[in-house]
């Protein structure tokens, strides 16, 4: 089964986030990795990452500087090692299906 890396950028996101992860952790498609870059958050997001992080062993946070959200999804490209990647906004709340039905595991014909 492919693996698909689900990109997530974060800042202040304190309200929506974990609703947003707990949302990405019910996918019915089992073979997801999670990689979230905080762009310099002020609130409790940093803190709301770090627990997430430390629970779930697919879940792998990246601290750098603020640098924008365009800047921070390319940065989150750059370190993707996945044919397949999927874009998460933090503050969207996913149905349990999404990815499964996207078909963004599956090679285009």
């Amino acid at each position: 089964m492919k693996k698909v890396q689900i990109l997530m950028s974060t800042y202040n996101g304190q309200t929506y986030l974990k609703k947003q992860i707990e949302s990405i952790l019910a996918q019915t498609y089992p073979n997801i990795e999670l990689i979230i870059r905080d762009d310099g958050s002020k609130d409790r997001t940093v803190e709301i990452l770090k627990e997430y992080e430390q629970r779930y062993e697919n879940i792998n946070v990246v601290l750098e500087k603020n640098i924008g959200v365009t800047a921070s999804f390319f940065s989150l490209i750059e370190k993707s090692n996945s044919d397949y990647i999927a874009f998460a906004d933090q503050d969207d709340i996913w149905l349990p299906q999404k990815i499964e039905v996207s078909g963004c595991h599956r090679k285009l014909k």
